[in-house]
């Protein structure tokens, strides 16, 4: 299995959150999920309409404006997806129509992420956070995971129906280095 290259999405500001006491995976210290469920962005994001067509914002000075002055709590993350749409098992090519060439160079990449989409323009719950899929899959220490091939695995498997209503999707999760 060749996974095709990723595509920018786009930057998101959180306040990444420590781990659950209900997510039982122990290697788990920080979720930095794209899913919105335990580490949320800015408050009422939404409704400024700044974001783009995935949910995200094009530029890091655009999501910090959501954001406003007070940036305390907050990390700035950078979001690339896989052209790939997991729906039922099945895995079909799928365009984004949002194609971002993101200088990430001042991030760091956390791991693979595992996110539904079903009924929203927005991207909706982190299969290994929200469903405590870091029980069953290879999880790191952001609730991410690092091997592309067991990611597309996990994404395959929670596309199956066990987990939120899908289809699902594969993203690369960065985050900006502290200071940089």
């Amino acid at each position: 299995m060749t996974l095709p290259e990723p595509v920018g999405a786009g930057f998101f500001p959180k306040r990444t959150q420590r781990r659950p006491e209900w997510l039982h995976a122990t290697i788990v210290e920080e979720v930095c999920s794209v899913s919105e469920c335990i580490s949320a962005g800015p408050k009422d994001w939404i409704e400024n309409w700044l974001h783009n067509a995935l949910g995200f914002y094009d530029s890091e000075s655009l999501a910090w404006q959501v954001v406003g002055p007070d940036r305390a709590g907050f990390h700035m993350y950078g979001l690339r997806i896989y052209p790939l749409q997991f729906d039922h098992g099945a895995v079909r090519p799928w365009v984004s129509p949002v194609q971002l060439d993101l200088d990430l160079a001042e991030f760091d990449l956390l791991g693979l992420d595992v996110v539904s989409r079903s009924v929203a323009d927005n991207f909706e719950c982190s299969a290994m956070s929200c469903n405590n899929g870091a029980d069953e899959f290879p999880v790191n220490r952001f609730c991410l995971i690092d091997d592309p091939a067991a990611a597309y695995a996990a994404c395959a498997a929670a596309s199956e129906g066990e987990y939120e209503p899908g289809p699902y999707y594969l993203f690369q999760v960065y985050r900006r280095r502290h200071g940089a």
